[in-house]
């Protein structure tokens, strides 16, 4: 599979325009200039919404909803934001101060886990009120917290302690809601579910191991790769220095696996029992320059979203003229001077989150 450069762009920062006249956005936020909405073919800025009085740590659009837009931050908020009225957020939730590195909509946007300081919180969306307390789960900062794609009340939470709990939040005595723990003994990156069924968990560690889990609630090890970096090393045309994340494909039953260099190479591979394959490599002159954070991607429509250090953001093609990697890219953009460090996809209105800091 080979990709090439769609598009690039720099932040600007337009007034707001009539979100329904732009359906189709991704959205950047950064620490200091709040979060802004651009369309996903030309990366124009449409929109301009509020922001935080600190950093911005997960951002991720409704489903149900698309015009709305959550975003949680290190100043201890929890921001809902309705693209048709950008000026003000319409809700939030408040912490007391302790930051959130994370938050996530259940399936049926009911509840929302978050990760708060070494606390996993569940918050009641109906009405934004706490529902669960989690205060034992973990003994460091929930790095990162992932809602099952179908089971309204499983959650998924990684830790600095190396810890990643499988927590179900129907049980009416908390102490009986958490169903497994695995322990990874270093410092979660990203966590997240695979597998046709969302059966798997996946994480991504500090140190560039990657671990798959077999079956939601059981302490079964599917895949341990301790130095994943190294064991791409040598089949990969560029530098392997750190693992950006994964993201799963339900058509093929596919956890994809991406990873970048320091000079801005990002690459795709496919892990399966007979290891990792390179499926591409994503360069071009006006592409990448520096560490690549986020990546989302739209498999249907073969269309791989970046964003990276060097305050980038590219959207690549597939580009069936040629039978192998490189990838070039389509269109590439910037965010100012801020850096985008995550990106996802809104499936409902083929939207793209970026997240940025500076």
């Amino acid at each position: 599979m080979a990709f090439r450069l769609s598009k690039s762009v720099i932040h600007t920062f337009p007034a707001a325009k009539d979100f329904d006249k732009n359906p189709y956005v991704f959205d950047v936020c950064n620490n200091t200039q709040g979060l802004l909405v651009y369309d996903e073919q030309t990366l124009s800025c449409s929109i301009q919404l509020g922001g935080h009085a600190a950093a911005v740590n997960d951002i991720h659009f409704s489903l149900l909803s698309p015009h709305l837009l959550y975003s949680s931050s290190s100043d201890g908020t929890v921001k809902v934001w309705d693209m048709r009225s950008p000026h003000a957020p319409v809700s939030s939730i408040s912490s007391g101060g302790k930051p959130f590195w994370s938050a996530h909509l259940n399936s049926d946007e009911t509840m929302m886990s978050t990760g708060c300081g070494r606390l996993v919180r569940v918050y009641d969306m109906r009405t934004q009120k706490l529902f669960r307390n989690y205060s034992d789960v973990h003994t460091e900062d929930v790095t990162q917290v992932r809602c099952h794609p179908t089971l309204p009340s499983i959650t998924v939470s990684g830790g600095e302690d190396g810890l990643i709990c499988v927590s179900n939040h129907q049980p009416e005595d908390e102490d009986d809601s958490l169903e497994a723990v695995f322990n990874v003994e270093v410092a979660i990156s990203r966590i997240g579910f695979c597998g046709n069924l969302a059966q798997q968990v996946y994480c991504t560690t500090n140190i560039h191991s990657l671990q798959v889990m077999w079956d939601v609630g059981k302490e079964k090890l599917l895949v341990n790769v301790e130095d994943m970096r190294g064991a791409l090393q040598s089949t990969s045309p560029h530098p392997v220095d750190y693992l950006v994340d994964c993201k799963y494909q339900r058509s093929t039953d596919t956890l994809h696996l991406f990873t970048g260099s320091e000079s801005g190479h990002l690459s795709m591979w496919r892990l399966s029992s007979d290891g990792p394959q390179l499926e591409a490599c994503m360069q071009d002159k006006e592409g990448h320059v520096a560490i690549v954070r986020g990546v989302c991607c739209d498999f249907e429509k073969s269309i791989i979203w970046s964003g990276g250090e060097d305050c980038k953001v590219c959207m690549w093609k597939h580009d069936a003229n040629s039978s192998l990697p490189p990838i070039s890219t389509d269109r590439a953009g910037g965010v100012g001077k801020h850096a985008c460090v995550r990106i996802s996809v809104n499936r409902m209105r083929d939207t793209v989150e970026v997240e940025g800091s500076v």
